[in-house]
């Protein structure tokens, strides 16, 4: 098996890679000037890594640094790349970080209709604490369209959640 290379942070060549991912991943796509900035904010400290294989990134993460955690705010795996374990390093490596810190935790929003990332975070170490419901205002009433989750890992108290059998027949690890 071949090794991969070390998580790094993003560097600017790799941008319009990172950019072409969020175009096929997401449906409101960051471009790359949206990365470029990110990037670039001194005063929220972002960071960017990327896990690099023949010499484009394949996966990223950006994270925005607060007073006592660290929030996960993007990431993404080209679909040529997933389920490999390139964003559970990349996971990995925030809560290396987190920890060189001292933070006392790393937080996620996911939508409640992304299953994957719900359980990449979870076999992670994160648990769900919070849902929120987003809202959309029409002329007669606010109509609830869609709930987002607020995941949470504890630097200092890790949580190692263990799927049902449910979970796992959606993630495809069961017959």
């Amino acid at each position: 098996m071949k090794t991969r290379n070390p998580v790094q942070p993003l560097i600017r060549r790799h941008v319009e890679h990172v950019a072409e991912m969020e175009r096929l991943l997401f449906d409101d796509p960051l471009t790359a000037d949206d990365l470029t900035a990110i990037c670039g904010q001194k005063s929220a400290l972002s960071y960017s890594w990327t896990t690099t294989e023949y010499h484009a990134p394949v996966a990223y993460m950006l994270l925005e640094h607060g007073r006592t955690s660290l929030s996960l705010m993007r990431i993404g795996t080209h679909p040529d790349f997933q389920r490999k374990g390139h964003a559970t390093d990349l996971i990995g490596q925030a809560i290396k970080l987190a920890a060189g810190r001292k933070q006392k935790y790393i937080t996620a929003m996911v939508s409640e209709s992304m299953l994957p990332a719900q359980l990449l975070l979870r076999s992670c170490g994160f648990r769900c604490t919070k849902t929120f419901n987003e809202y959309e205002s029409t002329r007669s009433a606010d109509v609830v369209c869609g709930s987002l989750l607020w995941f949470r890992y504890d630097v200092g108290q890790p949580y190692r959640h263990v799927p049902g059998i449910r979970e796992r027949m959606q993630a495809g690890l069961t017959t």
